[in-house]
């Protein structure tokens, strides 16, 4: 696999995770499995994270818009699943907690789960981040600095 198959298949991937897990939330939502301010406290905890990797993601695919060709090297088997273990690991292991919450298994209340979600998040997200980017960059702000 070519870095840029790699990039499209893993950005493919991520942004369908990233939908998938919005729209169980809301679904669950809708399923009257969590209260407004618990739908809105989970998607803050859960937009965020997601939406740094999937701008990323948005931005390379922008940026490849008028590429032909395949140019780029090869990356190692290793350096492939690992890129997706971590995102789908993560996305899977949130997915789970969500359900697990919405029946009431596993978390004595909200905040337990709430603290869950962002001790996974945290674990991960540095593992995370390490592959997006090295992948993908960073994305670029829109920030104008005015030091010089």
């Amino acid at each position: 696999m070519t870095e840029r198959q790699l990039k499209y298949a893993l950005g493919v991937t991520i942004i369908i995770s990233h939908v998938t897990l919005l729209l169980l939330c809301i679904a669950l939502y809708f399923l009257a499995a969590f209260t407004m301010q618990e739908l809105t406290t989970l998607l803050a905890i859960v937009v965020p994270v997601f939406s740094v990797y999937t701008t990323s993601v948005v931005s390379f695919v922008i940026s490849d818009k008028h590429i032909a060709s395949d140019k780029t090297n090869k990356v190692t088997n290793t350096y492939a699943v690992l890129s997706f273990a971590f995102p789908l690991f993560t996305a899977l292991l949130i997915g789970v907690s969500v359900i697990m919450k919405a029946y009431n298994n596993g978390f004595d209340n909200f905040e337990d789960f709430k603290r869950f979600l962002i001790t996974i998040e945290t674990l991960f997200g540095a593992y995370m981040g390490a592959l997006i980017y090295s992948l993908f960059g960073k994305p670029k702000s829109n920030r104008t600095d005015t030091t010089n």
